[in-house]
């Protein structure tokens, strides 16, 4: 079983609703907030507070009621961020956990709409806007187990925060000193944009005059990508084509990709052509489509819906009898957008069409959460168990995690039973095996730094001083809460 990457301290905007009165009709929002409306380089890990002049129905304070827009700056492109929201009525503090963190060169805005108060009255609609930080981190370094440096990467930034130049490095230099100014360049990309479109140019030595970064240097192979407030279509080369000249209509192209988005700026299709074809000409009809992903929303902008397809056939329509290794997952949500349950689909049923009641379930898991939103426990079913039926009491569980939260509401612990219910045969007692565990370690601005995975040690006992360690992540950031590096090591 893998590290159950559930990281929900990922980022976490907490709107902070203080007890008051209202005096009939309305209760009004007030405008103090945390980061103060109009803030700018929010980082990316960050809480909004809200200060409301009543407590709130807790009734009204859900997914429908909370969300939160942004905008990309550098693509102008308007997108729904996505987390779950949650109530402390005892604290009036409302908290949106977001499943991805805030993105950076972003502005947001946090809509609250459609509370009321405890004595009924409605609450006006509140709007908290914010810009997220411009990034510009200085480097991202690789390092082997035993905590050497295996290579690094540099960044430069234009003043609007666009990536202009990302340079590999693989060695320290004739000085064996990593970090300084002679150490050995491997390759290097650079990037040009303009409104609507990016280039990215690789370039894998330093060219005749043997110095980097100069007008000689080859290509290996390039991309262009035209983006739209609906689609993102990026086309890769991989060669000068016949006439030898790079960036000419006859360069080589190995592959092309396409993203649509839906009005809330979520993605809707991904699609990767590798072949043009019968006809050999690449943007046709009978273009290759060697991977396809269809995703489907509910109101508030939870996935409902995902659908992967190996291929779209021959007939080059996804998800119809041709198509290879398809499979789709459905997702159920509480009223607050915390995830409940996701099944998954490998079969289309003895109809043979796709995404009807009969289609054949492989298996399907649940969760619960704390009031706070936290996840307490995930089981995972792989049967429907002697009555043939799913989703009935005999069903066959094949594994669970149990989460554990330290006292700021974070995971600290998960422990994973997957050899069964024990010797009583029942699950969730005392006696079920463990098969391994995971610890989180987190630094101080909340970001999970390590997760750590344990066997028992020489005693064969869990949670002794002798427990193994088999394999960690770990995960660098900024000082702005950007990632910077992150990458599994597993102890031999």
């Amino acid at each position: 079983m893998g590290l159950p990457l559930k990281l929900w301290s990922a980022g976490i905007i907490s709107v902070l609703v203080l007890a008051g009165c209202g005096a009939g009709g309305n209760t009004t929002l007030p405008a103090t907030s945390i980061p103060a409306n109009g803030a700018k380089n929010v980082a990316l890990l960050s809480s909004i507070e809200v200060t409301a002049a009543s407590g709130l129905d807790p009734a009204t304070v859900n997914g429908s009621t909370v969300s939160l827009f942004g905008r990309n700056n550098h693509k102008s492109r308007v997108f729904r961020a996505q987390g779950s929201v949650n109530y402390d009525s005892a604290t009036g503090k409302v908290t949106f956990m977001l499943k991805h963190k805030l993105e950076p060169n972003c502005s947001y805005t946090l809509t609250l709409s459609g509370f009321s108060d405890t004595d009924g009255n409605t609450v006006a609609d509140r709007t908290v806007s914010f810009s997220t930080l411009i990034p510009r981190p200085s480097r991202a370094v690789w390092y082997a187990a035993d905590g050497t440096v295996e290579q690094y990467e540099t960044h430069q930034f234009d003043s609007d925060g666009f990536n202009i130049r990302t340079t590999i490095y693989n060695g320290p230099g004739v000085d064996t000193i990593w970090f300084t100014a002679d150490d050995q360049v491997v390759s290097y990309y650079e990037a040009t944009s303009d409104p609507g479109s990016v280039r990215v140019v690789s370039h894998p030595s330093a060219g005749p005059d043997g110095i980097w970064f100069t007008t000689d240097d080859p290509v290996s192979m390039y991309s262009d990508q035209s983006y739209t407030a609906t689609e993102d279509a990026t086309i890769y080369y991989n060669g000068p084509g016949h006439d030898g000249t790079w960036f000419t209509a006859d360069d080589a192209i190995s592959h092309y990709t396409k993203i649509t988005y839906n009005n809330d700026g979520l993605t809707g299709t991904q699609a990767m052509y590798d072949s043009a074809g019968i006809d050999g000409s690449w943007f046709t009809g009978d273009d290759v489509c060697s991977t396809y992903r269809a995703s489907l929303y509910d109101a508030n902008g939870n996935e409902a819906r995902v659908a992967f397809s190996g291929s779209t056939g021959a007939d080059g329509i996804p998800f119809t009898a041709d198509d290879s290794n398809v499979r789709y997952s459905t997702y159920d949500y509480d009223a607050n957008n915390n995830l409940i349950r996701q099944i998954v689909f490998t079969d289309p049923g003895p109809d043979s069409a796709w995404f009807t009641s009969d289609d054949g379930i492989l298996q399907y898991s649940c969760d619960s959460h704390n009031e706070t939103g936290r996840p307490t426990r995930g089981i995972s079913y792989d049967n429907p168990g002697h009555d043939g039926v799913w989703f009935t009491a005999d069903d066959s569980i094949r594994s669970y995690n149990d989460y554990f939260l330290d006292d700021t509401g974070r995971t600290r612990r998960v422990t994973v039973h997957s050899y069964g219910p024990g010797p009583d045969g029942a699950w969730f007692t005392a006696d079920d095996p463990i098969s391994d565990y995971f610890d989180y370690s987190y630094d101080s601005n909340g970001n999970v730094i390590k997760i750590s995975a344990f066997t028992p040690g020489a005693d064969t006992l869990w949670f002794t001083a002798d427990d193994t360690l088999s394999h960690y992540e770990y995960y660098i950031y900024e000082t702005n809460g950007i990632l910077v590096y992150a990458d599994t090591f597993f102890v031999h």
